[in-house]
């Protein structure tokens, strides 16, 4: 992680980023930091001690089983919120949440500000709302259909405007399935002339 020393720089992100419009609480110091791509921003057994407010780029967020390879759990981008529910629940990172790019946040740091927060009815509001997102997020991709065969298909069809993935990595963490599974039902889709394959990790699904 790398603070920014720059405080016209930080500013400017929070102007730019309209992160106050989730606060009553008012004089509150953001702090501006980077990730580069593979670096944790948090996980288990370094729990976060911030609120990050994600502003560029996009992470991942795994578990790790028993034998040490990763059981994705998300990949996000856009207005993401990181430690949201750690200050909720007051509870460690269950999840190791790791920069899938270079990243950009703001940094809200919480122990500071808990009670406040705890007391401000527009930033609950605003965490309730992120929450509810993400639940029902995972209910659509999680559960609409047990078969993974059709659940590539309608990931594809529903959730992506141009109908085509250019990274493996980004189904394996909308359906949290292994990446031996996945391309095996990638190729059974092509056999069946469902996807059309267009380069390394690049499918589409096909018109007909």
């Amino acid at each position: 992680m790398r603070s920014m020393h720059d405080t016209a720089e930080v500013a400017r992100l929070v102007e730019a980023s309209n992160v106050l419009d989730r606060f009553d609480t008012r004089e509150l110091q953001f702090l501006g930091v980077q990730f580069q791509k593979g670096e944790l921003i948090c996980s288990p057994i370094n729990p976060a001690e911030y609120i990050y407010f994600l502003i560029e780029g996009s992470i991942q967020m795994y578990d790790l089983r028993p034998d040490g390879s990763k059981l994705p759990v998300a990949s996000l981008s856009g207005e993401v919120v990181i430690g949201d529910m750690e200050f909720v629940t007051d509870r460690p990172t269950v999840f190791f949440v790791e920069a899938a790019e270079d990243c950009t946040c703001l940094a809200l740091p919480v122990a500071p500000y808990r009670e406040p927060l705890g007391r401000d009815v527009r930033f609950l509001h605003s965490l309730l709302e992120d929450m509810s997102e993400k639940f029902e997020r995972d209910a659509d991709v999680g559960i609409t259909n047990a078969n993974l065969n059709e659940r590539v298909v309608e990931y594809l069809r529903d959730k992506t405007p141009s109908h085509e993935i250019t990274e493996v990595e980004t189904l394996l963490y909308q359906l949290r399935c292994s990446r031996r599974q996945l391309q095996r039902v990638l190729k059974q889709l092509c056999d069946e002339e469902r996807l059309e394959h267009l380069g390394k990790g690049h499918y589409r699904l096909s018109e007909g």
